[in-house]
């Protein structure tokens, strides 16, 4: 493999890098930079959805980056579940089909590879899911949320 491209598949672990050169590795692939926007288009949603659900603006939260209507799609789908484990598997999901998608015709050239560097990065992620965990962080979470919102009220009653 030439420095070149192994250089484009070790940017595949840093789609969020502002560095130029990286970003300039990542336009290299049509896979890399085509996964990027969906990606970016998913975390932006997710931040849209997440702030509305909490009435807070999103803008701090949201990256520069074009409309993705499939990144767009699976997070309204993801944050419908109703167990967030459930949410983040069914992104895992569309984030291996859409790569999937992306090397139709593409049988062991770079494009192929960069999507390969993606699904690892993917079965990394998803192995370090836990059910009992995560279920057990998640109730930890609502209950000290629950708490905190329940606290202001009480005090004000209080005086």
């Amino acid at each position: 493999m030439r420095d070149a491209d192994f250089r484009v598949l070790e940017a595949a672990g840093n789609l969020e890098s502002v560095d130029p050169e990286v970003d300039r590795r990542i336009r290299s692939s049509r896979v890399l930079t085509s996964f990027r926007t969906w990606d970016k288009a998913l975390r932006n949603e997710l931040a849209r959805l997440r702030a509305h659900r909490l009435g807070k603006g999103p803008e701090k939260y949201l990256r520069p980056g074009d409309p993705e209507w499939d990144g767009i799609r699976t997070a309204q789908a993801a944050a419908q579940c109703e167990d967030p484990l459930e949410g983040e598997l069914l992104i895992e999901r569309e984030k291996w089909a859409y790569l999937e998608r992306l090397e139709s015709g593409h049988y062991f050239d770079l494009e192929a590879l960069a999507s390969y560097a993606l699904k690892l990065r993917i079965l990394e992620r998803r192995a370090l899911f836990e059910a009992e965990r995560g279920e057990a962080s998640y109730r930890t979470a609502y209950t000290e949320i629950l708490d905190a919102a329940e606290a202001p009220s009480a005090a004000g009653r209080g005086a």
